[in-house]
């Protein structure tokens, strides 16, 4: 990702990749079936990547367990399987606008706009709650040596 704070994935971030790509993939689906040019090979190798995608799509992005049916765990893996999965739509666009298939779509942007203020946002909640622990156990120690009697002789 290139930038200088990794970025926290939350499952909001994960459904929104999921939206974009199955929007994009279905609009590309659809070019695909009205395209008589393509080759079998080619048509059962775009059949392959629609059904991991869709199946990627699926999956309900959740904080964590239980799991229940069609959930998973949000995990930066997850979010870059579907970065992944982007790339792959953004190669096979291109591919069948090479055989000449009308796709009836603008070609597929796999890189998101970057915008620095929410993983500036996202760290900063993320000190405001270390730092929210670290007076909780202070005062949690604080209370422990005031109740216990201290062993000293």
């Amino acid at each position: 990702m290139g930038e200088i704070l990794p970025s926290i994935i939350f499952p909001g971030d994960v459904k929104a990749l999921q939206l974009r790509l199955q929007a994009a993939t279905l609009a590309t689906d659809a070019g695909v079936q009205q395209c008589a040019a393509l080759d079998d090979s080619t048509r059962q190798g775009w059949g392959s990547f629609y059904v991991a995608a869709m199946s990627y799509v699926a999956l309900v992005p959740v904080y964590a367990l239980p799991i229940g049916k069609n959930e998973t765990a949000t995990t930066g893996t997850l979010y870059d399987r579907g970065l992944s999965l982007e790339q792959e739509l953004f190669a096979w666009q291109k591919k069948l606008q090479g055989i000449k298939c009308a796709l009836n779509v603008p070609l597929y942007d796999p890189t998101p706009p970057k915008s620095v203020l929410p993983n500036i946002i996202e760290w900063a909640s993320v000190a405001v709650g270390a730092v929210a622990i670290a007076y909780v156990v202070d005062k949690g120690v604080g209370l422990v040596e005031r109740v216990l009697p201290s062993k000293k002789q």
